[in-house]
């Protein structure tokens, strides 16, 4: 196993993906649709993230911080779930600047997921 697959593994839970396509029935197709949805909305967030703290926007920081760690977490994307709540957490502490050191981990972490995403719904 080369060491991207590995780092691709880390950032996914696949466990949580098995879990959403029970809780749909085994729909396939509804999985990838959830997907999709996450790959269109995770850039809108990150751009909402960079916004906000260029701007000192702490509540615009947290509520995208937030709303990206839920829908990652939904998805088994465990890395990225903590590395949001932790720009939530410093965004809710008025810590911006040390949420602002966050956001290229959690994008670094973000593509690794995104490969990973892909790699399963091709599958």
């Amino acid at each position: 196993m080369n060491s991207s697959k590995s780092s691709e593994n880390q950032s996914l839970d696949l466990s949580k993906l098995q879990q959403l396509q029970e809780i749909t029935g085994g729909d396939p197709d509804f999985l990838v649709e959830l997907i999709d949805v996450y790959l269109e909305d995770a850039p809108r967030l990150f751009a909402t993230m960079k916004d906000a703290l260029s701007r000192d926007d702490a509540e615009s920081t947290i509520r995208a911080a937030h709303d990206l760690k839920s829908n990652s977490l939904n998805l088994g994307a465990t890395a990225l779930g903590a590395v949001c709540l932790e720009m939530e957490t410093r965004a809710k502490d008025e810590k911006l600047q040390e949420a602002a050191l966050l956001l290229p981990v959690a994008e670094a972490e973000y593509f690794r997921v995104v490969a990973a995403l892909r790699a399963v719904s091709v599958k």
